[in-house]
């Protein structure tokens, strides 16, 4: 019982060690999350639709939080010659390449009819391939075991499993800290990955409370394309945050 309450005490001195190490991380996340969130107060519902639809400002800074972040983690195999540094590197530059459909409306080129058969949106990506759609061709919304295959399923898993329970992990237990450590997996701190979690649950007040009813559904989507925007800024964040080395044995008292 006292070795469990000395973990927790250390846990909780850590995470708010973290807050103060990271407060200016943490101030950007906070800012823009409170930013693009607070536009349902104050835009209406066409230029809402402008701005966090399909082409629009959310989307573009989406695309550059990915493309940056592949930057810094590319720089940071460069510089620490850990080849989970470049594997995010590339998760993200592929990400970045997704969200714009790799470039297609920019430079008007047609979608190869072999994608197009089974692409929902009849685009040039790999996400709205129907198997990895979060919808099938008829629009009706998948569940069950069709929905663990959708790329935004996926990415909800990774970011939980990146940002929020490994730290949680490596807190609570010392044999598996000193096993991420020893492979070289990079550790967040949990006082930016909680921010996932964080933009999470406001999206789902949004979408559930705060959203105009009767409204096209165009609105209605603009809501995952914030919270996306959101998860890819802190990403872009924790990505700086692994470049200027400040991972290194936060967590070693433990």
């Amino acid at each position: 019982m006292q070795n469990s309450i000395k973990l927790l005490e250390n846990c909780r001195l850590y995470f708010f060690k973290s807050v103060v190490k990271n407060k200016k991380f943490i101030v950007l996340i906070f800012i823009y999350l409170i930013f693009i969130y607070s536009l349902y107060l104050f835009l209406d519902v066409g230029t809402m639709i402008k701005v966090a639809g399909e082409d629009g400002p959310i989307e573009y800074f989406t695309f550059f939080s990915f493309i940056v972040a592949s930057i810094f983690f590319t720089k940071a195999y460069l510089v620490i010659k850990n080849k989970f540094f470049i594997l995010l590197a590339i998760v993200f530059f592929v990400g970045a390449g997704e969200e714009i459909s790799w470039g297609q409306r920019i430079f008007k080129f047609s979608t190869p009819d072999s994608l197009n058969r089974i692409n929902v949106q009849h685009e040039f990506n790999i996400h709205n391939i129907e198997t990895f759609n979060g919808h099938y061709f008829d629009h009706t919304r998948k569940t069950g075991l069709a929905k663990l295959l959708t790329i935004n399923y996926l990415y909800k898993i990774f970011w939980l499993s990146f940002g929020i329970l490994l730290p949680i992990i490596v807190m609570l237990n010392k044999k598996i800290f000193f096993l991420i450590k020893s492979i070289k997996i990079p550790i967040p701190p949990l006082s930016i990955g909680i921010f996932f979690f964080v933009n999470w649950i406001v999206f789902k007040i949004v979408s559930s409370y705060l959203l105009s009813p009767n409204e096209p559904m165009a609105y209605y989507y603009t809501v995952s394309e914030v919270m996306e925007s959101g998860t890819a800024f802190i990403f872009l964040v924790l990505s700086y945050y692994f470049f200027s080395g400040y991972y290194d044995d936060k967590i070693n008292h433990l």
